[in-house]
């Protein structure tokens, strides 16, 4: 939310890249937590999910991740799927 505080939005970040960094590290039980509760009992399905969103842009988005993060705004903003932004995306 962008409502949250730039303090909060740290912490938030900072948990979520600990939890990453958890599940890049500990890839066993990964598979196990993804195998307790997913839809899917497909092996390969799971590792697929897993590998969706355990990577390196899900650590950090660089400067490619962050230049297609705001074209994807400016094209949303331009067909009128989201309001204009009040400040910047990444700051």
């Amino acid at each position: 939310k962008r409502e949250l505080s730039h303090e909060d939005i740290k912490k938030i970040n900072d948990l979520i890249r600990q939890s990453i960094e958890y599940a890049r590290s500990h890839p066993e039980e990964s598979k196990t937590f993804v195998a307790q509760h997913s839809q899917s009992m497909d092996e390969d399905v799971r590792q697929r999910h897993i590998d969706l969103y355990v990577n390196d842009f899900t650590l950090g988005l660089g400067e490619e991740g962050r230049k297609a993060v705001e074209t994807l705004f400016e094209i949303a903003e331009k067909e009128g799927v989201v309001p204009k932004r009040e400040r910047a995306l990444f700051e």
